[in-house]
């Protein structure tokens, strides 16, 4: 009996023997799997900081940026105002300097009218244009008044006789004037 128990104990012995160094093995593998875990864990931990201080350069750089988005678009609008302000005082400029000019046309129309009508009252009552026209030395008012004032005329000393002479002699202006070779020697 006591062959029985040695024996007993012995399988036993052998059977606590293998499930020992089946938990042994395991609890090796189980350091080696403990220990690759870790080393896994540390990696990722790492990266993860890596990740975090890349998120935080990034969002610094986008607060950069957005800051300086904001000065560019604020000079922008700063530009935009003063050139337009520069634009519209360049326009209203222009519109003053259109206003006096279109004056100061109107006022020399009416005075060329004024004169005109003066020099038809000075000139008196004119030949009837249809012989003018036939004899084809009709010339123009505007020619008289040319002429009138390139000579120094002076419609104060308006008399009669000067009127008299005034007709013929501005007709014989029209007819030298006419011809090349005469507008050539008195221009020339």
């Amino acid at each position: 009996e006591a062959r029985g128990q040695a024996a007993a104990l012995e399988s036993r012995w052998a059977e606590i023997a293998s499930v020992s160094q089946d938990a042994s093995r395991q609890a090796s593998e189980a350091a080696a799997q403990t220990e690759q875990l870790a080393r896994q864990l540390e990696a990722r931990e790492a990266a993860l900081a890596e990740l975090r201080a890349q998120q935080a350069r990034l969002a610094a750089e986008r607060a950069a940026l957005d800051d300086r988005r904001r000065e560019c678009e604020g000079a922008c609008q700063e530009r935009l105002e003063r050139e337009i302000g520069q634009k519209e005082r360049e326009l209203a400029e222009e519109v003053v300097y259109l206003r006096k000019s279109r004056e100061l046309k109107e006022r020399r129309l009416r005075d060329l009218a004024a004169e005109k009508d003066r020099l038809e009252r000075r000139l008196g009552p004119a030949p009837p244009a249809a012989d003018l026209e036939a004899s084809g030395s009709a010339p123009a008012l505007e020619m008289h008044i040319a002429l009138a004032r390139a000579l120094g005329h002076d419609e104060s000393a308006d008399s009669s006789a000067w009127r008299l002479l005034d007709w013929p002699s501005l007709k014989l202006s029209a007819l030298l004037l006419a011809r090349p070779v005469v507008r050539r020697a008195f221009f020339g």
